[in-house]
């Protein structure tokens, strides 16, 4: 399988579809197969070159139990070093809550690597993501699981087996204050990112007013909001935007495409 080195942590990526690059990341506690259970790679793969990351602490790649590996420089260089070892100058790029923060950090230290940015479920305050880290991940994988099960029923058991395999102690680490605080770089660089962006968040989610209010500062940027869903259940919702997705991604690679022969003539 292939993977790329950071700086001495192993990131895990697939390939999969041809035509051009879209790269999928995930949210936290999950993987590239979240995709899969989506649907959404079937949904893509005929139309674009998909690239299906596992994210630093997740999944088959390593897990650094070190805060300051999660921090944004780190986490766009993993993705540089993806790009570069498949010969991709640029993506598009597809990310849900922790993923689509992780495109806030390549918009903020290499804005280049990005065609495009479609985030869901995340905006630049930590607020939510803080108050989870301290209510939710004090406890133990297992009593997660429990808590998450009391609530919504029990989990598929792929889905399952695979929340149980997360190493806990990197998924903390992950959401260290330090980490996660990175609202005043997030709203500077978004604020100035002119590349398309579609930002999607669920009418139930906290986060709906800090990501609105975003969307509307930033140059080139949409907002969808997906009625009566939470931050769960808007990811589960995604395969249903589909044909907002790509209508959205064509216009982008449409108007792309125009400004290129412009440039070659």
């Amino acid at each position: 399988m292939p993977f790329v080195i950071n700086d001495g942590v192993k990131i895990w990526f697939e390939v999969e579809g041809e035509g051009p690059p879209l790269m999928l990341m995930h949210g936290t506690t999950g993987s590239s197969k979240s995709w899969r259970r989506l649907g959404i790679t079937d949904a893509l793969r005929d139309e674009y070159k998909l690239i299906l990351v596992d994210a630093r602490g997740h999944g088959k790649s390593d897990k650094p139990h070190d805060p300051v590996a999660y921090l944004p420089e780190p986490k766009t260089n993993d993705i540089k070093a993806i790009l570069d070892q498949l010969d991709i100058e640029s993506t598009h790029y597809m990310g849900y809550s922790m993923g689509g923060r992780i495109g806030f950090d390549v918009v903020a230290k290499a804005p280049n690597l990005f065609r495009s940015m479609i985030a869901g479920g995340a905006g630049p305050s930590p607020q939510s993501l803080l108050e989870m880290s301290s209510q939710v991940y004090e406890n133990t994988i297992e009593q997660i699981v429990e808590m998450r099960e009391a609530v919504n029923g029990r989990m598929a058991d792929d889905f399952r087996t695979d929340f149980l395999a997360n190493d806990i102690h990197a998924i903390r680490v992950s959401l260290d204050p330090a980490v996660l605080d990175q609202e005043e770089l997030y709203r500077a660089k978004l604020k100035k990112f002119s590349k398309p962006t579609l930002m999607f968040v669920g009418t139930e989610d906290p986060r709906i007013d800090d990501i609105e209010t975003m969307t509307e500062q930033m140059p080139q940027a949409e907002f969808i909001s997906i009625e009566g869903r939470d931050h769960g259940g808007a990811m589960e919702a995604i395969l249903g935007l589909m044909p907002q997705i790509k209508r959205f991604l064509e216009r982008v690679s449409q108007s792309q495409n125009s400004t290129n022969s412009r440039d070659r003539s």
